[in-house]
C-alpha cells in the first residue's frame, strides 16, 4: 500500500488537453445531469431505484431556488437515457428549460458561464480542469466517499464549490452569477482547485514530455 501510495502519477493526455479552454460565450448556466440505471446489471456505484425519487427533487429544488431571472437561463445536459425518462422528468419541473444534446459535453462547459452538476462524475472534473466557474452539489449520504478525500471535499465546500444540498448551490450561483470570474479567479477558490485537479485529475500542458520521459526509464 505504501508503494503505492508513493507512485507518482502521470497527467492525464485528454485532460491535459482541456486546461484552461474556458471561453464563456454563453451567457448560460449549464446543469449537467448523469446517467441512471433503472435495472442493476453490474456491481457499480450507482443511485438506487429509492434514490432516484429524491435525485430530481434535489434537481427541482434547485432549479426553483434560482433567482426567476436565472431560470431562463439554464440549459440542460441529459446523461445517456435507460429507463427513466430523464428529459421528461426535467420538462415536467421546468418547461421551457433548454435540452442540449448535440456536440460534445465539454463544447457545452468551455462555453457556459457557469457550470452546475449534481453528482460526483467524470463531467466535474473535466469543468474543474477546463476552468470554468464551477458549482456542485451532491448528496452526501448517497454519493459515499473514501476518508483520504474528505480533506480536499471540506475544502471545496469551503471555497465555495461543493454544497450538501440543492437550495445553497442555488443561492451561491444567485450571488456570484453576474460576475462569476471574480469569485472563481480569486487566489483562494483557484489554490483549492488546483490542489483537487493535482490529486484527482492531473493535467499538464507539456505531459507528453512528462510520459516520455517516464518512459525511457524502461528502454
Amino acid at each position: 500500500d505504501k508503494k503505492i501510495k508513493n507512485v507518482k502519477p502521470l497527467p492525464s493526455p485528454y485532460l491535459s488537453r482541456l486546461i484552461n479552454t474556458h471561453t464563456g460565450r454563453l451567457n448560460k448556466i449549464l446543469l449537467v445531469g448523469t446517467s441512471l440505471v433503472r435495472y442493476i446489471h453490474r456491481i457499480q456505484a450507482s443511485l438506487f431505484p429509492d434514490d432516484v425519487k429524491v435525485y430530481y427533487h434535489n434537481k427541482k429544488k434547485f432549479l426553483t431556488a434560482l433567482k426567476e431571472t436565472l431560470q431562463n437561463k439554464v440549459m440542460y445536459r441529459p446523461g445517456g437515457e435507460s429507463g427513466w425518462k430523464e428529459v421528461d422528468n426535467i420538462k415536467a419541473i421546468h418547461p421551457t428549460i433548454e435540452i442540449v444534446k448535440k456536440k460534445k459535453l465539454i463544447h457545452w462547459m468551455q462555453n457556459a458561464k457557469v457550470v452546475v452538476s449534481d453528482h460526483p462524475g467524470t463531467s466535474f472534473l473535466e469543468a474543474l480542469i477546463i476552468n470554468v466557474p464551477t458549482v456542485l452539489f451532491w448528496d452526501h449520504e448517497v454519493f459515499l466517499m473514501r476518508s483520504d478525500a474528505e480533506p480536499y471535499l471540506k475544502a471545496l465546500r469551503d471555497a465555495g464549490i461543493l454544497y450538501k444540498d440543492p437550495v445553497s448551490a442555488a443561492e451561491k450561483v444567485n450571488e456570484i452569477f453576474d460576475d462569476p470570474l471574480e469569485w472563481w479567479h480569486s487566489n483562494t477558490v483557484q489554490n483549492v482547485r488546483k490542489k483537487f485537479c493535482d490529486r484527482f485529475a492531473y493535467a499538464r500542458k507539456d505531459w507528453l514530455d512528462v510520459w516520455v520521459k517516464e518512459l525511457r526509464k524502461f528502454i
